[in-house]
């Protein structure tokens, strides 16, 4: 499937009637820049250039092709009058974009469809799949109460039961994650192969912190909390280790107190998407 989502978390199927994919051959189109010193080649980067796509939007019993194309065109603009970039997807991929402009071409208004080309802006074409990996509290866990406690020298070395578990990072190149702390917990902390992610602050019971670090683009730590309010903590982050740093690849030790549950989400990222 390919799938439109905004920001508000409203969604289109582009390849679905009313609306039928013709040509998406720039999506899978790798156009790199590159720098050149003394003839040599110093870096290359996905560069922030413009895709497009080409569509039908079609007539259906139950809704007009109109109707169709407003309800589309809905939900593109509501990311570009917040400037607040919505999802490309494609399976299992998706990029971070904005559908800036619709363009038809040779409308007739009493022809069942209309053609069009969507343009497609991103700051990097990168796409990503992310992966769930879960670390339950050992309160959570079946026996937790026989725990063996771990000499780490961490602040939760005194713990009487201390959380252990691995992760495994696939690809061959370290990634960019999301790491989110479920309350109630005060001063949180993960080690990932004696590296320290934490952040200086309290989660509540039913509320969350992320670390943000989803791509360059993204450095943030927000606590969501249970009155729907979100507030930065920045701040608050463990400045000695870096919370800002990617997990490398292949397996890794994880190592926690034990007293709170967490996700830390792997993001995979390619130039193009998987062929679907």
């Amino acid at each position: 499937m390919i799938v439109y989502e905004n920001h508000e978390g409203k969604r289109i199927t582009l390849n679905k009637r009313p609306y039928k994919l013709l040509n998406i051959d720039d999506l899978y189109d790798i156009d790199r820049d590159y720098t050149r010193k003394n003839g040599r080649i110093t870096s290359l980067n996905n560069g922030t250039s413009e895709k497009s796509i080409e569509m039908d939007v079609l007539s259906r019993k139950d809704i007009s092709w109109k109707d169709a194309y407003e309800e589309m065109q809905n939900i593109f603009s509501t990311d570009i009058f917040l400037q607040i970039p919505g999802k490309l997807y494609v399976g299992d991929y998706y990029l971070e974009c904005f559908i800036y402009a619709i363009l038809p071409k040779s409308i007739n208004l009493t022809h069942p469809y209309v053609t069009c080309t969507l343009k497609i802006i991103s700051d990097e074409f990168i796409w990503l799949k992310p992966t769930r990996h879960t670390y339950l509290s050992t309160d959570a866990l079946p026996g937790s109460h026989h725990t063996k406690r771990y000499p780490y020298m961490y602040p939760f070395r005194y713990q009487a039961r201390v959380g252990a578990g691995t992760l495994f990072n696939p690809v061959s190149f370290s990634s960019h994650f999301q790491m989110i702390f479920y309350g109630a917990i005060k001063n949180p902390v993960v080690v990932i192969n004696d590296h320290v992610y934490g952040v200086d602050t309290e989660v509540s019971e039913n509320e969350y912190l992320i670390i943000d670090y989803s791509s360059e683009h993204k450095r943030e730590i927000k606590l969501h909390k249970r009155d729907g309010s979100i507030e930065g903590k920045f701040n608050e982050r463990n400045r000695q280790s870096g919370v800002f740093t990617k997990i490398e690849p292949g397996k890794s030790s994880v190592q926690w107190s034990g007293n709170f549950t967490f996700d830390i989400i792997l993001y995979e990222e390619r130039s193009q998407p998987k062929w679907i």
